[in-house]
This record gives C-alpha cells, structure tokens and sequence, in this order.
C-alpha cells in the first residue's frame, strides 16, 4: 500500500493484518537497489527535464551499475496521437523492465491503464512526486508525518496546488471508508 490511510482501509475493512505502508518512492529507490544484481531495466517517465537529468545523475550515484535505459519529460500538454505512437515505440525498443511514471495523481494512473499493453513493459508503477524527491528538487515530508498518515498535510504546505486535489480526493476517500466500514461489520455482525 502505498498511503498509510489505504493501510488502515484494508485492516479495518478487509482485516488484512498489514503492519506498515511502501510509498512509490521507496518502491523505486529498493527496485532499483536490487536490480543492480539482476540486470533490470529501467525507464523514468514524467517530470521537468531538469529533474530527470538531476534524477539519473542521482540515481547513477547511488546505485552504481543501475541499468537506467531512458527517461523523458513529456509537454504539459495532451500529446497528439503521432507524438503518443512515438513514446511508445521509443519505450518499447528500450525494452525497460520497470517503467516509473511520475506524472501526478490521477494522470500518471489513467496514462499506465491507457498504454499498459501497448509498451510492453512487465511492471509499471506511478511513483508520483519521487522523482522531485529523489533528485533533490522537493524535501520529502518529516519521518513523522509519513509514519503517521499525515504527509499529505505537508505536501499541501509545500505545494499549493495540491489543495484542490486533497479537498476533492479526501472527503471522498473518508465516505467510502466509513461506508464500506460500516458494511463490512454488518457483515460480520450477520454472520
């Protein structure tokens, strides 16, 4: 799970047993740690070009021997259908086995189930602002805010534009929460 509150979703909804939370960046950096050993592929997709250039310089650092195929900073714009076939094709001949999506909450997900079988790559994970993190260009939140679900209020502090997204995301998240909570011990409950 990506968000602690998705962790407490599934322990209190789906009595999971889940003890903790692996964040999009984490994922990335120890995917990319125990790669080195097994000759993955990488690709990083989204983001400045400024940030991806610092990104697998960072990267490349850090984890010497990193098989980091490519990257590219797509416009802020919706691709037109040529641009779009030319992003495929230069994904697929690079042939990555992890393509890392950095495009923010909900794009990078609608682009990954929008192109998933036509790239060709076995895993394909939106890591949102891990690429800002991990090339320096945005402090991550305190260990404490991220141990205790509450990096998002950081994260709005940090970037303003965020606001819009948590006050229409968060509201509904919690609706849900507490719907499918309350069903779910009704569940127990008649059985």
């Amino acid at each position: 799970m990506d968000e602690l509150p998705l962790v407490w979703y599934a322990n209190c909804v789906h009595n999971a047993n889940l003890k903790d939370r692996i964040c999009g960046p984490e994922l990335m950096l120890r995917c990319l740690d125990e790669g080195r050993s097994k000759g993955w592929r990488h690709f990083f997709l989204g983001g400045k070009d400024a940030v991806l250039i610092d990104l697998v310089s960072k990267m490349r650092e850090r984890f010497p021997d990193v098989e980091i195929v490519g990257w590219h900073s797509p416009p802020f714009k919706a691709l037109s259908e040529q641009e779009d076939a030319d992003l495929v094709e230069m994904i697929k001949s690079l042939q990555p086995d992890f393509l890392w999506v950095g495009l923010g909450a909900p794009k990078q997900e609608k682009w990954i189930a929008a192109h998933l079988a036509r790239v060709n790559v076995p895993v394909q994970v939106g890591v949102g602002a891990a690429f800002d993190f991990h090339s320096g260009h945005v402090k991550r939140s305190p260990v404490w805010t991220q141990k205790t679900g509450l990096e998002w209020v950081y994260r709005k502090l940090q970037d303003r534009r965020l606001i819009k997204r948590y006050l229409m995301t968060n509201p509904v998240f919690l609706a849900l929460f507490l719907r499918d909570f309350i069903n779910a011990k009704i569940r127990n409950f008649s059985t």
